[in-house]
């Protein structure tokens, strides 16, 4: 589907007229001359069929029209403009792509990521919540969180954190069977 759209040059001359309440002060801004924003101006009236100022010796004035098409076009106009900015510039975001086991998401990630975002905004993080094994090279995956190391003989790891694993019984079955927990604290691991 085309989007009708309107030339987009005569829109950024009708919004610098706007905000600026003068041609004389737009072509200025855009530098081109006042006769170039009141052509660029005309085109946009054409094309939209309504008159969109009404103009006062060196001021304009807004009609309904005009209202409506500044209210409308100038905060996407200034969105494209950063966007443009930030592409400039090479802020655009980073994308993390990491692959992680769901109890260690709900448990540990979550508010560890929560801070880690609010410290690193330019980079966006897909999370990708998965049982073991994943496809590094076909999911396009950056980092994994996971147990252990058997699964990923290739891969570079680091040590996060170490889990502790205890016997635990309920008193009665230790009373039954006091032998049994002790023998469990030393099996190797």
């Amino acid at each position: 589907m085309v989007m009708p759209l309107p030339p987009l040059n005569a829109l950024r001359a009708f919004e610098a007229a706007a905000r600026a309440g003068s041609y004389v002060a737009a072509a200025e801004e855009l530098d081109v001359s006042p006769a170039a924003v009141s052509q660029q101006v005309r085109n946009l009236e054409d094309f939209l069929g309504r008159k969109l100022f009404m103009r006062f010796n060196n001021r304009v004035v807004l009609t309904d029209a005009g209202q409506a098409v500044f209210a409308g076009a100038a905060g996407p106009l200034q969105a494209i403009s950063a966007l443009t900015e930030q592409v400039m510039s090479g802020g655009t975001r980073s994308r993390l792509v990491i692959s992680v086991l769901p109890s260690i998401a709900h448990r540990w990630l979550e508010p560890t990521l929560a801070e880690f975002l609010l410290a690193e905004p330019s980079i966006r993080v897909d999370l990708r919540v998965e049982e073991d094994p994943v496809d590094f090279a076909r999911h396009a995956i950056d980092l994994r969180l996971c147990y252990g190391r058997n699964l990923y003989p290739g891969m570079t790891t680091v040590d996060l954190c170490t889990d502790a694993v205890l016997p635990l019984c309920s008193p009665a079955y230790l009373a039954r069977y006091p032998q049994a927990a002790a023998g469990l604290a030393h099996v190797p691991a």
